[in-house]
Order: C-alpha cells, then structure tokens, then sequence
C-alpha cells in the first residue's frame, strides 16, 4: 500500500539466474490511500456512534498490518524483495521447480502445491504463498463481516453536521466541535471503500497466483 518503484531482482532458485521486474502492477494495486482517525467531539450522543466506528477503523488497520506482513514474509519465502512482484516471482519458482510446483483451487482461493522430489527452495516459497493465501482468505472473511455494521454506522452519523447545530451549544463548544464533527463523519464515509481496498488487495494476490501459471 505504497508507491514503489522499478528495481533489479536477483533470485537464485535451484537453476534460476536474474530477472528484472517492474514492479508497477503492485503499485497499481496498493496506492497509498490517507485515511482520517476518528476522535472524540465531547458530545456523548455523537461519539457512542463514532466510538463504534473508531473500533471497525482498528480491525481494519489490523487486518491490513496483518496482509502486509503476510505478503513480505511470502516475497521472502520467494526469495524476493518485499515489493516485489509476487506473480513473477511465482512464475519464476514455477519454472526452476521442473514440474514439481502446481496449483490448486481450495473454494474460492488459490493454493500452491509441491510435487515429492522438490527442492526445498521450492517448499519454502510454496509454503510462504500459501501462507499468503490464507492470510488474505482470512482477512476477506472479517472485514465483509463488518459491512452491515459499518453501513447502519455511516447511515447514523450523516445528520450529525446537522444536527449539531441544533444542540444548543455555546458557541466556543460549537466552534470546537465543528471541525471534529466533520472530519469523524468523513472517516467514517471512508470505511466502505476501505473494506472494498482491503478485499480488492486480496482478489489481486489470488490473481497475481493464478495468473502466474499462464505465464
């Protein structure tokens, strides 16, 4: 979830030499988003509702930590750096496998799959995909989990701008609460389209897994 640039790829894998890999497909699918933090307004009416969504904004920071680690610690496995290009460097671990790597579907997600006789640099990077795999499956599972709340929660607070005005606030608390008011409810708009970034992330790696093997 970054801007990343071109570089120079060496991976040593059973007879594999170098590769060059652009790296521009990952940085298409994790462009670097700003998301506003929710805090508190000091109205205890307006804050029972963003209390609630500052904990769904937690998960999700947690479920996105939780992918990211994942995805280095599989582009490690694979022997590449952490902003590699994952599908390139499973096509690359296809090819210096010698037959010995495969793919298959488990539901809806993608896993590698090593033949008997396989190096064991093969092992590793299956092992650190499927890894990957799982992580994002997992992930998948608990952010949509989230989406009936999140909606009732953005539904909840888009009158809150509103109806502050109508609370009878002096005017240095309005002033304050104002801006706040505004921002929380703002962060609140982004959590759809940051659940809907953390799923695309995922659909993404599954491509980037299958995709691999037609290359």
């Amino acid at each position: 979830m970054r801007t990343l640039s071109r570089f120079v790829l060496g991976l040593s894998l059973v007879t594999l030499g170098s590769l060059v890999v652009t790296d521009a497909a990952w940085a298409k699918k994790s462009s670097t988003v700003t998301y506003k933090e929710i805090e508190n307004t000091g109205i205890s009416q307006f804050d029972e509702v963003f209390g609630k969504a500052k904990a769904i904004q937690d998960s999700l920071a947690t479920q996105e930590t939780t992918l990211t680690t994942a995805r280095t610690n599989a582009n490690t496995a694979l022997g590449v750096a952490a902003d590699g290009d994952l599908g390139d460097a499973i096509a690359a671990l296809s090819n210096a496998a010698g037959g010995k790597l495969g793919m298959e579907m488990k539901g809806t997600a993608p896993h590698l799959t090593v033949a008997s006789g396989a190096d064991a640099t093969v092992t590793k990077g299956a092992e650190g995909v499927n890894g990957l795999i799982d992580a994002g499956t997992s992930t998948v599972a608990t952010v949509t989990a989230l989406v009936p709340q999140v909606t009732e929660l953005v539904t909840a607070c888009k009158e809150f701008p509103a109806t502050l005005k109508t609370l009878g606030l002096d005017a240095t608390t309005l002033l304050k609460a104002t801006p706040i008011v505004a921002k929380d409810v703002a962060a609140v708009g982004q959590t759809p389209g940051r659940i809907t970034a953390i799923t695309d992330a995922v659909t993404a790696i599954y491509t980037d897994v299958t995709d691999a093997f037609k290359k």
